[in-house]
């Protein structure tokens, strides 16, 4: 495994992680893509006390035997949305700034590269929510429900 530091905003920088694949039998073309919340203890979770940090991985998998290429219009390549019963309450590109050339990612054949940001769960009150991942090249997303005790 080894990381690669990337410039995602004006005021931050993505550490990308990228593995190695191991099921060499899996002969999907299509990249899959996996959204994990993991608690204070770095163990995945769907019930969070409020006020506790929460850790979102989003990772990407290309399953296949070539370099997959994402071209982003910005500087920002994912984002984040938490939202509630009555409409998004959370974005994780709110008040950030991202660079205003295209940028790119390659993904070599069957790795995957993970990105996360944490967030503290005080902002929310009691209830459920669902929280959705977005690589924003390619539109791949993936949600988890979770709730704040």
């Amino acid at each position: 495994m080894f990381s690669l530091l990337v410039g995602c905003g004006a005021d931050s920088q993505v550490d990308l992680v990228y593995t190695q694949t191991e099921d060499s039998s899996h002969h999907q073309a299509d990249p899959s893509v996996e959204l994990t919340l993991l608690d204070r203890f770095q163990q995945p979770s769907d019930v969070f006390s409020q006020g506790e940090p929460i850790e979102l991985v989003l990772s990407v998998t290309n399953h296949s035997d070539d370099v997959l290429v994402f071209d982003f219009d910005t500087g920002q390549q994912y984002d984040f949305y938490v939202d509630a019963w009555f409409g998004e309450v959370w974005a994780w590109s709110d008040n950030k700034l991202f660079a205003a050339g295209s940028s790119h990612l390659d993904i070599p054949p069957r790795s995957t590269v993970s990105v996360s940001e944490f967030f503290d769960s005080d902002q929310f009150n009691r209830g459920n929510y669902t929280v959705t991942g977005v690589f924003v090249s390619q539109g791949l997303t993936a949600s988890v429900d979770f709730r704040v005790d």
